[in-house]
């Protein structure tokens, strides 16, 4: 994840140059909505086969 700092630099940058998306994560992020956009079915794969272990990963996890 993006430090909080990160999130509202980037943040204020795409106010300022307003830009309607601010993409934060990384080379691997801007490719994975790169992706969905054009190729939806290749992220619902990856997704669907990814998902037991998110689930496993994340059971005991709570965002504050």
């Amino acid at each position: 994840m993006d430090s909080a700092e990160l999130v509202a630099q980037k943040s204020i940058e795409g106010l300022l140059l307003k830009k309607i998306e601010v993409i934060l994560g990384g080379e691997q992020r801007l490719k994975d909505v790169e992706t969905n956009l054009n190729r939806p079915l290749e992220i619902d794969k990856k997704v669907k086969e990814s998902y037991k272990s998110y689930k496993t990963q994340t059971n005991n996890h709570r965002a504050m």
